[in-house]
């Protein structure tokens, strides 16, 4: 696999220690790197870029699978081997290790960072920051990559001709890339999980003074395309400039609100409803990963209860505030979370609620350690967790891998960003394991398709069917549990304990319950016409066959 880094050069330095001598680049023999000297004429970028594109030999790389071009800055550094990570990518993508995703709200436009492991930080390596979410091998798909470098294979320009748009001096040459790309040949964008670092961090983009004419001709360019979102940047991540209607550029299931919706009190089939009747009136209550908040809202109006919120996105957050509804709201990351940055919150809580949250969360159990230092310890009893866990072990979960398949989706059991999974024995033992004892268990209904795209339980045998139907957890999307600390009994008693609050006999079945069990069909019906038929043969003939048996005895 050939794998060449193209750079345009501006200070020899800098390129050496990122590029050029980096042990990553240097050491693999299937990497080259090619250098514009850029100190004496200073031509474009996008037009250094363009420079190796016309001139390379698109064909005599076809003898050799095509290659990897990474184009990078040259204060772009990469932290570890490059050559695993593009091994089995698909070459119809581009690729890169930061990009941004484009989302829509309430009628205002907002971006997400979307990065690998990237470090950030000043040229004299000063306020060092790590930026990083987690990705699948394969990468996750974005709007923008940005252009501290991108990744895209030879047989890919070469099919659809790509080129960067020379009137792009520095900035939006590879965002006017993307967009070309999207929109005319609907190629996606992805980032990888890439080590890296960025030497040349800035505290506002607009430092740079060239920003502004570059993205004032970046809008000039597009502003008659109606199915573009302009892409700007201030201190608050906020798109500057919309243009407009249909957006059809912006990835919906990385909007941080797909998962908020208002909440029906009335409807008990759904796990913020069920959380809400869980929790006694003018009670205190942390809603951890409160979102936009529309739980705290509703406990607010409905139940008089003191609420503050913990959510990552600041963009969510800029809403919930606008509810006037939370004591407070901190914008914190779980994964990387410690009590002790919090001193006020020790034991303040009647209630933390988490609800669709642990599954997101590298070290579940170390979270709701860390969490129960602030629920209330006292005579009048102590507080407790309120949590809801997604159920893997669904029947749509279930018959889809009986088909051998694994289909991720934008919502659901199989959301893109789940990183945890659970069933009703791994809760049991999850929380055993915590000396979580669970008081109440409610849970949610959905039918045997689920959220998937394809109904895969009428594919399978009846028998098969009728195993995963008879087992009422089958039709269980969500469990949501009271649970609350008890240092006194041992894992296998509290285990047992769990267990038998998990279960779910005939008497406790919901009318949902009822309902999605009854529409589960067995046999489609013309196959059941002929199960039927077969049933009441063997009926008919078990006289005579009986018969023929005594007949035989006698015999004998």
């Amino acid at each position: 696999m050939q794998i060449i880094f193209i750079s345009v050069d501006n200070n020899y330095e800098l390129y050496n220690k990122c590029v050029k001598e980096n042990p990553f680049v240097k050491n693999n023999s299937n990497i080259t790197t090619v250098s514009f000297d850029n100190t004496v004429e200073n031509k474009f970028i996008s037009v250094r870029y363009n420079e190796f594109l016309n001139s390379f030999d698109y064909a005599k790389s076809q003898e050799y699978g095509g290659a990897w071009f990474v184009f990078c800055h040259n204060d772009w550094e990469i932290l570890e081997d490059i050559e695993p990570k593009l091994k089995n990518l698909d070459k119809n993508a581009i690729y890169g290790p930061i990009g941004i995703v484009l989302y829509k709200r309430n009628a205002k436009d907002y971006i997400i960072e979307w990065c690998g492991q990237c470090f950030e930080k000043k040229r004299d390596g000063s306020n060092l920051r790590l930026l990083t979410n987690t990705h699948t091998d394969t990468g996750t798909c974005v709007d923008i990559i940005d252009a501290q470098c991108m990744i895209i294979h030879s047989s890919l320009v070469e099919k659809y001709n790509l080129r960067f748009d020379e009137q792009f001096e520095y900035d939006m040459y590879v965002e006017d890339f993307m967009v070309n790309a999207k929109l005319k040949y609907n190629i996606q964008g992805k980032i990888l999980n890439l080590k890296c670092c960025h030497w040349s961090q800035l505290d506002n983009i607009n430092e740079r003074e060239s920003y502004s004419i570059q993205h004032k001709k970046f809008i000039d360019k597009y502003k008659k395309e109606k199915h573009i979102a302009f892409i700007g940047y201030n201190q608050n991540k906020k798109i500057l400039d919309i243009g407009g209607k249909d957006k059809n550029l912006c990835s919906e299931y990385f909007n941080p609100y797909r998962y908020d919706s208002k909440i029906d009190i009335n409807n008990l089939n759904n796990s913020h409803s069920i959380i809400f009747h869980n929790i006694n009136n003018d009670s205190t209550v942390l809603d951890v990963g409160c979102n936009t908040g529309v739980l705290g809202e509703a406990l607010k109006k409905y139940k008089n209860c003191n609420v503050s919120g913990i959510e990552y996105d600041a963009a969510a957050i800029e809403t919930a505030k606008g509810l006037n509804v939370f004591d407070e709201l901190i914008q914190a990351d779980l994964n990387c979370f410690e009590p002790e940055d919090f001193p006020h919150l020790k034991g303040k809580f009647d209630y933390i609620v988490l609800g669709d949250v642990l599954e997101h969360l590298v070290w579940p159990d170390k979270v709701l350690n860390k969490l129960s230092e602030f629920l209330k310890r006292g005579e009048k009893g102590d507080g407790k967790f309120i949590i809801s866990f997604p159920n893997i072990a669904h029947a749509s979960i279930k018959s889809q891998i009986l088909c051998d398949d694994w289909e991720y989706t934008d919502v659901g059991l199989l959301d893109r960003t789940h990183l945890r999974f659970f069933t009703r024995k791994t809760i049991i033992e999850f929380l055993a394991g915590l000396h979580l004892k669970i008081e109440k268990m409610d849970y949610t209904i959905w039918d045997v398709k689920g959220m998937q795209t394809l109904n895969y339980w009428n594919i399978l045998p009846f028998f098969t069917k009728l195993f995963i139907k008879n087992n009422p957890h089958s039709f269980v999307l969500q469990y949501v549990v009271v649970v609350s600390k008890d240092m006194d009994k041992c894992y296998t008693h509290l285990c047992d304990t769990n267990k038998e609050k998990m279960e779910i006999p005939k008497t406790k079945y919901t009318k949902e319950l009822k309902k999605a069990k009854r529409r589960a069909k067995l046999l489609p019906l013309h196959r059941l016409y002929w199960y039927l038929k077969y049933r009441l043969y063997q009926k008919l003939d078990y006289p005579l066959r009986r018969i023929e048996k005594c007949k035989r005895k006698a015999f004998k």
